[in-house]
């Protein structure tokens, strides 16, 4: 079954390259509708991810593709924006009576090759 055939709506971003934390965070809001290219602050980003998530609807999968390439580029700087959107999105927590969007990331990359421990 695919994530289409299962109502989800697939989104994907691509990052190549050094990019800051503030372009990743608009790169993933802007693949989402929800911004124009440019920067946003965390705070912004959860604000608006908090948006799409309380409004309801089908579920949404992000998926960023190519993540071991800019792992290659940028080792640390792609696992902070990963560790940044994984926690904006992890504190989504349902609030009573209200509708609520199920949001999941998906990091596609080939993990055998880094070592992230000393």
């Amino acid at each position: 079954m695919s994530l289409e055939a299962s109502r989800f709506e697939v989104v994907e971003v691509f990052v190549d390259g050094e990019v800051s934390e503030r372009v990743f965070a608009a790169k993933v809001l802007s693949s989402l509708g929800l911004q124009e290219e440019g920067e946003v602050t965390w705070g912004v980003f959860t604000e608006r991810i908090w948006s799409l998530y309380s409004i309801g609807g089908d579920p949404v999968v992000v998926l960023f593709p190519n993540f071991d390439e800019w792992l290659s580029v940028d080792l640390r700087g792609a696992l902070g924006c990963m560790y940044g959107v994984i926690t904006v999105f992890d504190s989504m927590t349902p609030e009573v009576d209200t509708l609520q969007r199920q949001l999941e990331l998906v990091f596609f990359a080939d993990w055998g090759g880094y070592r992230l421990s000393a």
